[in-house]
């Protein structure tokens, strides 16, 4: 590999005692008096990756060979880059000067350091200075180890079952992002650094190299070795590098003379068919969205076994796991399609880009890849892709269906996390140590940036947005005065009603949604019979409204009627109020980063509404008032009883994000209140909303179309016991046990259960059945090859009553993962598995067990993010001083576990939450059942009502 780098700077004599007395955890930078401007890399890859293959003690290594070219900027005798995990000949590191075909004697190298602690440096002193304006060439070689899971980042393996022998076959597979580029090569491994990259690979005979661009060309360079060269990249982030070596196979399609190939083992390529058809409809929906064509020669997607996360955007070659690439009619839901068709257009939305010339607004695709300067800026680059990957996703199906779920897919999912005051973060914030790249990939940045892009959209016209997005791409490595000055352009430009309201300032407008923490409330007062008063406080659940003097720069949505065709208003609230028209629902499209308070009156119009004409209000701002009441009512501003009798209407509700959302609040209530003697007047209630659902799942219409409504209302139904539901699960299981007992349980032959009702089935029969029922279903996810039919299987097998069979099957799972080292397995999905006990009817029983299990849990899998998901299956629900003693004697018995595992501080996090838990119960548990119990008395008083109630108006 070759890298260029360019040297500027000053003697770094100062920045060196800077090193030297540093603490260990402060981030450190790299200086910019020398940059990277072309890295030549070639690798020798020892991946035995069959059975036959075998290079001793060099098994799952591999060599490097490295060519960076400089540029010095300013005068430094000291060259600082990243290493991890290398083992670097430094005997013979040289240093070239000139980057052409002549080269003269650089600067010797006189001094390595190995900073490990403190962002992985490598530093080297020189025995005279590098230049600005000059070329240099450092060359180096290296060993390292691949790693052993994907958990570890860099280059590592992974593995798969050969469909044709059942024989265990490696590949190895890179993530680089955020800091693993440094884990396969000695880099500049920050995003503002990018260079153009050379690869050149020596790979095993019968594997396949791939990297970000296409192959040169390929030859055989000794016996048994094949060597692959492939084309220059453009100038790239060293988090977008990407390499893959495997025996995997290919469908590929063309469009508009670009390749586009997906990758997967032999024995499942035919189950990619739709994941090749999404990228080819994706990238034709942003050529046609942004008149421009996609730049390059090939798009490579290639679904990994394993990945930590769930999809990797590398430039020209992305990267994700296996299981988001695969879609079987019949086998899976129609839901597993749609996250297919999620990822893959999230993943391709990072390969477009708006960019600003000569003061004209044009789009173009990334082209030269200008990604952010730093990690601050994740959430832009993450929030645009969520929401033209949802754009393009919706193309891709010919649906309109996720336009619907925007409202809980982003924003309720964010608020889950940004209501929480030790949770919350601004989208942009300085991160001042290592740690803090990482957690900033977390929910917020993802989901709270595409809600509040979402939202600046609805305000300023999607065309402005674009001119928006073009600007903050375009200036990202500027200083924030530039930024405001080209905000304001596009206000100056900009056709919007928004750009008519006095002294509106589109950069004031991004700044207080992109630079503070947390999200406002917005309440409204009655002033008089035709008009409120709307107010903001920010809003945290756990606590009472904060009297922070921090606002938002917030957009009110207002209809002339609240209909489905309503054109809208906008109006900016600011510190001071503003006065809106009465009886109308505010953000009637729900696309608002905001929560809303309504006064007492207009809450009885709304539930009036609700009870009398559903369709008037539009189904996203249905759920939105659902979510807001109850999550309101917790901090006592409104009352649960009113929360409640907003979902009464439920009963004739058809769509499914309402149900969703209800359902989600009244889990919570039911699991904070599982031990009052009377919580089973939730379940009732829960049942009674949802009773409907039950016989719209076996109209005339359903055998053949069952959707991702029915499967929730089947897993509810059965879940609170309700007869029918029982009766059909067992009956159903039955049969698939007598015609599946030779064959698996995603064999469509023999097991004729709709997809998306499997879970719930299986569930039921195993929680009224026996220990052959439980046997029988463990014994085909042994043997079943479908990630999602296992998961179906998983959430059966949780069903159980039986605590003796729960630990079984924990412990079996537990084992499932030491067997895979960890390979293909990911935090993400353990805690998905143990989310499934949340229904199981001994969940006590099951918390208690895992208490007793935990040292040998921590022994089986000392992982620090494995065992961090079950310290929070354990405390999520505590909700009592006894249940505080409990967890303190806890600690004290495991407090060797928890120092080694470094969960000693999330445990006490975790205290806040408890009390918070606690202080719920006491204040609201009996008014909440106090109610339920008054209703059934009050049900024909409550009819009469409705009679005379009044309805919101036009």
């Amino acid at each position: 590999m070759h890298l260029f780098v360019l040297c500027l700077g000053k003697d770094r004599e100062d920045s060196f005692v800077l090193l030297k007395t540093i603490p260990e955890d402060p981030l450190i930078r790299l200086p910019t008096d020398v940059i990277p401007i072309h890295y030549e890399l070639h690798l020798k890859i020892y991946l035995p990756y069959k059975n036959g293959i075998d290079y001793v003690d060099r098994n799952f290594t591999f060599d490097g060979n490295l060519r960076l070219h400089l540029l010095c900027r300013q005068t430094t005798n000291v060259l600082l880059l990243h290493s991890k995990s290398l083992e670097i000949d430094y005997d013979k590191a040289t240093i070239w000067m000139g980057g052409g075909t002549i080269r003269l004697e650089g600067p010797r190298i006189i001094g390595w350091k190995e900073l490990a602690g403190r962002n992985d440096l490598l530093e080297m002193r020189l025995d005279r200075a590098l230049l600005p304006g000059r070329n240099y060439i450092l060359e180096l070689g290296y060993k390292a180890k691949i790693g052993k899971n994907s958990q570890e980042g860099g280059l590592y393996q992974s593995h798969y079952l050969n469909g044709a022998n059942g024989e265990n076959r490696y590949i190895a597979a890179t993530q680089m992002q955020p800091l693993d580029a440094r884990k396969m090569l000695p880099c500049f491994d920050e995003p503002s650094f990018k260079a153009e990259f050379s690869i050149s690979v020596q790979h095993p005979d019968g594997t396949v190299a791939l990297s970000n661009a296409p192959i040169e060309h390929t030859r055989n360079v000794e016996r048994g070795w094949t060597l692959s060269l492939f084309e220059k990249t453009p100038k790239m982030a060293t988090y977008l590098l990407a390499l893959v070596i495997s025996d995997f196979q290919y469908r590929e399609a063309s469009y508009n003379k670009i390749k586009i190939r997906v990758w997967s083992q032999t024995s499942k390529l035919d189950y990619t068919s739709h994941a090749l058809e999404v990228s080819v409809r994706s990238l034709k929906y942003f050529e046609d969205y942004f008149g421009i064509k996609y730049p390059l020669k090939k798009l490579d997607i290639f679904g990994v076994p394993a990945l930590r996360v769930a999809a990797m955007e590398n430039w020209g070659l992305i990267i994700c796991r296996q299981q988001n690439l695969f879609y079987i009619e019949g086998v899976q839901a129609r839901r597993d399609k749609q996250f297919v068709t999620d990822v893959l257009a999230h993943e391709i939305a990072h390969m477009a880009r708006f960019k600003y010339l000569k003061n004209n607004f044009k789009i173009q695709w990334f082209g030269d890849l200008v990604t952010m300067e730093w990690w601050d800026d994740l959430w832009l680059n993450e929030g645009f892709a969520t929401i033209m990957g949802m754009k393009a996703a919706d193309y891709a199906e010919n649906s309109t269906s996720r336009t619907s779920q925007l409202f809980y897919e982003h924003t309720v999912k964010a608020f889950r996390f940004d209501q929480v005051a030790h949770q919350a973060h601004a989208l942009s914030y300085k991160i001042s140590s290592v740690r803090e790249v990482a957690r900033r990939f977390d929910r917020i940045t993802y989901l709270k940036a595409a809600a509040v892009l979402r939202m600046v959209e609805h305000t300023v016209g999607e065309n402005i947005l674009g001119k928006v997005f073009d600007l903050f791409f375009e200036i990202i490595n500027l200083k924030m005065p530039v930024l405001m000055i080209l905000l304001d352009a596009v206000e100056t430009n900009g056709k919007s009603r928004v750009f008519s309201i006095v002294n509106f300032s589109l950069s004031e407008f991004m700044d207080s949604w992109t630079y503070q923490t947390g999200f406002p409330l917005i309440q409204l007062i009655a002033l008089n019979s035709t008009a409120v008063i709307a107010s903001q406080v920010q809003f945290f659940y756990l606590q009472e409204p904060s009297s922070n003097p921090s606002s938002w720069k917030v957009p009110l949505f207002i209809n002339g009627n609240t209909t489905n065709n309503g054109s809208e208003d906008v109006l900016i609230l600011e510190r001071d109020s503003v006065i809106l028209p009465r009886y109308q629902i505010v953000d009637p499209k729900a696309h608002g980063y905001y929560r809303i308070q309504y006064d007492p009156e207009t809450y009885e119009n709304i539930i009036c509404t609700l009870l009398t004409n559903i369709t008037f209000i539009d189904l996203a701002s249905r759920a939105r008032l659902l979510e807001d009441a109850f999550t309101i009512a917790r901090t006592g501003l409104i009352s649960f009883e009113l929360a409640f009798r907003m979902s009464e209407y439920l009963v004739e509700e058809k769509e499914y994000l309402p149900l969703l959302v209800f359902n989600n609040h009244l889990q919570h209530l039911l699991l904070l209140l599982r031990n009052h003697n009377k919580s089973y007047l939730i379940r009732s209630f829960i049942l009674e909303m949802l009773e409907t659902q039950f016989h719209r799942l076996f109209s005339p219409h359903f055998i053949n179309n069952a959707d991702i409504s029915e499967e929730f209302a089947m897993v509810q139904l059965c879940q609170w016991n309700y007869p029918p539901c029982i009766g059909h699960s067992l009956r159903e299981f039955s049969r698939v046990r007598s015609a599946c007992r030779d064959r698996k349980m995603s064999d469509q032959k023999c097991n004729k259960i709709p997809p998306e009702l499997r879970g719930p089935v299986y569930s039921t029969a195993i929680r009224h059945g026996n220990i052959d029922d439980f046997d029988f279903l463990w014994s085909k996810y042994l043997i079943e090859e479908y990630d999602s039919e296992r998961g179906r299987i998983l959430s059966g097998l949780v069903g159980t009553t039986d605590i003796k069979l729960v630990e079984l099957s924990l412990n079996r799972f537990i084992e499932n993962i030491r067997n895979t080292t960890l390979i293909g397995f990911n935090p993400e999905d353990f805690y998905a598995f143990l989310l499934k006990f949340v229904r199981s009817p001994i969940l006590n029983d099951v918390v208690d067990s895992m208490k007793r299990n935990f040292r040998m849990f921590a022994n089986k899998i000392p992982n620090t993010l494995l065992m961090k998901v079950i310290l929070t299956f354990i405390t999520k629900w505590m909700n009592s001083e006894s249940d505080l003693a409990e967890l303190k004697e806890f600690e004290i018995e495991h407090k060797k576990e928890l120092s080694e595992l470094r969960l000693l501080d999330y445990l006490h996090e975790q205290i806040t939450e408890i009390r918070a838990n606690e202080d719920f119960v006491d204040k609201y548990a009996q008014t909440i059942i106090s109610y339920l119990e008054k209703r059934k008395d009050e049900r024909n008083l409550e009819k009469q009502k409705i009679n005379k109630c009044q309805p919101l108006i036009n």
